[in-house]
C-alpha cells in the first residue's frame, strides 16, 4: 500500500519518513459518512466528528460543542504541524469561537508549537486569528505595552519584515546566525513597534527568547534598520550553538 501511494505521487518518501498527516490519511484513514464533508477521511484516535480532506488541507468538524479541552484535544490529535489550520477552520465554520475568555491563549500556544509557517497559513490568516483570541502575555488576556518597543530579529534580509520578534538582541543573533531549524544565515534587524501592532508576549515555553508577536503589515521596509550582518557575530564562540551548515 505505501510503495503504491508513493508510485501514484500521492505521498513522497520524505512524507513517510516524516509520518506526516496527510500519508497517514491516506494509508488508515477512515472515511467520514454523510453532511457536507461526505468524503473527507478521519483517524480513529480522533475525537468524533472530526474529518479532514485527504491532504490534509482542510478540516471539517461536526461534534459537540468545543470547550477548551475538546479544542485542546483536537489540536493534539492532528499534531502540530496542521494544528493552525484546524484552527483556522474550525474558527471559519463557526465551530470555534476565540473571543470567549475560555479560548484565551490559543492561538498563541498554537503559534510557539512548531515552525508557524510551515502550515501554510500566510501573514493576514495569523493577524486574524491573533485579533479575534485578544492580547495574551503567556497564554492569558494582559493589557499591550504602555509604549513603543525596540524589537530585534534574526532574518535573512528577504525576510527582515516578519511577524515574531524579540526584545533579546542575544535570541535575534541566534536566529541570525546559528542556523535554527536550517535557516539561512542572515542578519539582525530592529524595529520600533507602536503598542498597537503588538499581537501577542510568549516567554514561559522553555525557550525564554521573549518573543513578541506582531501585525507586519504595519511596518515598512524603512521603519527597519539593520544592526548587525553575520561577520560581526560579537558572541565568544564558546556560547554560540553548533550550526548544523559551514
Amino acid at each position: 500500500m505505501i510503495d503504491a501511494l508513493i508510485r501514484s505521487g500521492e505521498v513522497s518518501q520524505e512524507d513517510v519518513q516524516n509520518n506526516k498527516l496527510h500519508y497517514r490519511l491516506k494509508l488508515f484513514g477512515e472515511p467520514v459518512l454523510g453532511g457536507p464533508r461526505h468524503g473527507y477521511l478521519r483517524l480513529s484516535c480522533w475525537a468524533e466528528g472530526l474529518g479532514a480532506d485527504r491532504n490534509a488541507e482542510r478540516f471539517s468538524y461536526s461534534g459537540p460543542q468545543l470547550d477548551r479541552p475538546g479544542c485542546d484535544d483536537l489540536v493534539s490529535g492532528v499534531g502540530i504541524i496542521e494544528a493552525p489550520k484546524l484552527i483556522r477552520d474550525l474558527v471559519r465554520d463557526g465551530n470555534l469561537d476565540l473571543t470567549k475568555d475560555e479560548f484565551q491563549g490559543v492561538v498563541a500556544g498554537v503559534w510557539s508549537m512548531a515552525e508557524p509557517f510551515v502550515s501554510g497559513l500566510d501573514w493576514d490568516t495569523w493577524v486574524e486569528l491573533f485579533l479575534l483570541n485578544g492580547f495574551t502575555n503567556d497564554g492569558t488576556y494582559a493589557n499591550r505595552p504602555a509604549g513603543p518597543l525596540d524589537l530585534y530579529r534574526g532574518a535573512t534580509e528577504d525576510k527582515k519584515r516578519g511577524m515574531a520578534w524579540t526584545t533579546d538582541i542575544d535570541v535575534a543573533r541566534s536566529f541570525a546566525y546559528d542556523r535554527i531549524s536550517n535557516r539561512s544565515v542572515g542578519n539582525v534587524y530592529v524595529a520600533h513597534v507602536a503598542p498597537a501592532v503588538t499581537l501577542a508576549f510568549i516567554c514561559d515555553r522553555g525557550l525564554h527568547e521573549n518573543e513578541w508577536v506582531i501585525d507586519p503589515r504595519a511596518l515598512r521596509d524603512d521603519d527597519i534598520r539593520l544592526v548587525e550582518v553575520v561577520e560581526d557575530d560579537p558572541r565568544p564562540a564558546s556560547s554560540r550553538r553548533q550550526r548544523s551548515q559551514q
